[in-house]
């Protein structure tokens, strides 16, 4: 994948930026797919709760298999697929067992490549030439390696390095107490046990914080809508609007105290 710059025909393609997409590489299995329940900032009663929010034109998710339960043995990538762009390249994975399932890729793997989940220790493996990209427990990490998508011993989903192009780095551990300290993207040291569940390697789509849309409409379509200030309303809008500006605290569009316990 690669940066798509555009020709500056209208004002709004001079700085477009976007991540190319190999559309032929694409296959959607329907089985995997679903879309969430879309209440365009809504309550259930059908009142306006969130002004930022319009409907969702490209409302999508696929059910991702982040435990890899069927990646016992060898599994290949057969296709790549793109959701949005804050979230990582997902790929979907042809299992020895001849299942399938999506999963979250790594930076440096394509169609073709093979995964695979590590249930004994590093030392006594052989034969193993490529590790990028496994699902292996926490103990069994090679030294001086960057992880992605922990998830701690006694839960099911990751809580860490999630987002495209995020990683954890090893600064320390202790064999004996099987207690990892682990640098989060925050720069921020946590300790985490051996037990913990994670994928080698660094998180895909790393180009994602140079897109740049130029325009309102794409967002607006993602479900997202421009927010206006207070002070630029009218005082029939907002508790801000309207005439000039006055030493009182900060209130809601409903005239609730913003910062009551700051």
């Amino acid at each position: 994948m690669f940066l798509q710059k555009y020709k500056p025909c209208t004002s709004t393609l001079r700085f477009k930026q976007n991540i190319f997409k190999f559309y032929y590489n694409i296959q959607n299995v329907d089985k995997f797919f679903f879309r969430l329940l879309n209440r365009s900032g809504r309550s259930r009663s059908g009142f306006k709760i969130l002004r930022s929010r319009s409907h969702n034109k490209y409302n999508k998710t696929y059910s991702i298999n982040y435990n890899n339960i069927f990646l016992d043995d060898l599994s290949v990538i057969t296709s790549i697929n793109y959701i949005s762009k804050n979230k990582c390249f997902i790929g979907l994975l042809k299992n020895s067992n001849n299942s399938q399932s999506y999963t979250k890729l790594i930076d440096g793997l394509y169609i073709g490549s093979y995964t695979k989940m590590i249930n004994k220790p590093f030392k006594i493996l052989f034969n193993i030439d490529n590790l990028l990209g496994s699902f292996m427990f926490l103990n069994y990490t090679p030294q001086n390696s960057i992880v992605s998508n922990l998830i701690k011993s006694n839960n099911t989903l990751p809580k860490y390095a999630k987002s495209s192009g995020t990683y954890l780095s090893i600064f320390n551990c202790y064999e004996e107490l099987n207690i990892f300290i682990l640098i989060l993207p925050s720069g921020l040291k946590k300790i985490f046990s051996g037990y913990s569940k994670i994928l080698l390697g660094r998180n895909s789509n790393i180009l994602n914080k140079s897109v740049c849309y130029s325009k309102a409409g794409f967002n607006i379509n993602n479900g997202w809508k421009p927010v206006v200030r207070g002070v630029a309303m009218n005082p029939v809008d907002h508790p801000h609007g309207g005439r000039t500006k006055v030493n009182k605290p900060e209130k809601s569009p409903w005239g609730w105290i913003a910062k009551k316990n700051k």
